[in-house]
């Protein structure tokens, strides 16, 4: 075997494909409890406290199995007035995008870059048709990022309509304000036992297409220097799913750590009721 010298600068090539390796890494670590990051094929486990904590009856006189806390100290009307940035870079009120009188589903996700993100989308994707043919506004997505990042994703996911799907900024004001935060400051009790879902993106292309997109979505910004661009903030955030009917938040889940989300079909059905009450 003959050894070829190598240059004493890397090349860019195999910098870049370290620096993905190292990202993957990262979001692998910092995506919630290290054990449960490597478990994607386990079956989740909900903490018997918190489900209790956050099961509630809602208004519209029908029951759901799926923990909820719906209250969280923010409105309907305080998520209708939250500024996020659309696919054109404009800055509008989520209330553009929400029914006021009608039911709404709204999700916030993680940042752009993350696989659990991809993965909730790709759950919705398939019940989109049901909420549209049962006159259920949404999903309204809104994910961490900024506009060239929303076109990159929205390129590559073209069944989601560009008026559902917005961004907020890396001040993180929009899922402040939605009373959502960083898993990594949440209590211990709240966090303990919880795994993520598995990632499912429909099979070969699905991942194909998230693993050649995911480093330019990522929640790195060009002013982040080394070590920082290895673990920005916008990675320890998570966001939830939300019912809205009218003025009134009919349910809410809050992720507790990554890839910790209700299944979409469970919320469809949820809000289909709202509908019929």
């Amino acid at each position: 075997i003959t050894l070829l010298p190598c240059s004493c600068q890397p090349s860019r090539f195999s910098m870049r494909s370290l620096q993905a390796f190292v990202f993957v890494l990262s979001i692998t670590l910092f995506s919630g409890p290290l054990t449960a990051s490597f478990q994607l094929n386990s079956v989740p486990k909900w903490s018997p406290v918190i489900t209790e904590d956050r099961r509630r009856f809602s208004a519209a006189s029908f029951s759901s199995d799926i923990p909820s806390n719906p209250t969280n100290g923010v409105s309907a009307n305080d998520l209708r007035a939250i500024q996020v940035t659309d696919v054109n870079g404009r800055r509008v009120p989520l209330g553009s995008a929400i029914s006021s009188s009608g039911t709404t589903v709204l999700v916030f996700l993680r940042h752009l870059g993350c696989t659990w993100c991809w993965s909730y989308v790709y759950q919705w994707k398939q019940v989109q048709k049901e909420l549209s043919d049962a006159g259920i506004e949404g999903p309204i997505f809104v994910s961490i990022g900024d506009k060239d990042r929303l076109q990159a994703f929205l390129a590559t996911n073209p069944e989601i309509s560009s008026s559902k799907f917005f961004v907020d900024g890396y001040d993180f004001e929009a899922y402040k304000q939605a009373g959502f935060g960083r898993f990594d400051e949440k209590p211990k009790e709240v966090t303990d036992n919880v795994q993520p879902k598995p990632a499912i993106l429909g099979g070969f292309q699905g991942w194909w297409t998230f693993l050649t997109n995911f480093m330019q979505l990522a929640p790195v910004t060009p002013d982040m220097k080394f070590p920082e661009n290895l673990t920005p903030e916008g990675l320890f955030w998570v966001g939830g799913t939300i019912v809205i009917k009218g003025d009134e938040i009919v349910y809410r889940w809050d992720d507790r750590i990554s890839g910790d989300h209700p299944e979409a079909s469970d919320v469809v059905e949820i809000a289909k009721k709202t509908v019929a009450a």
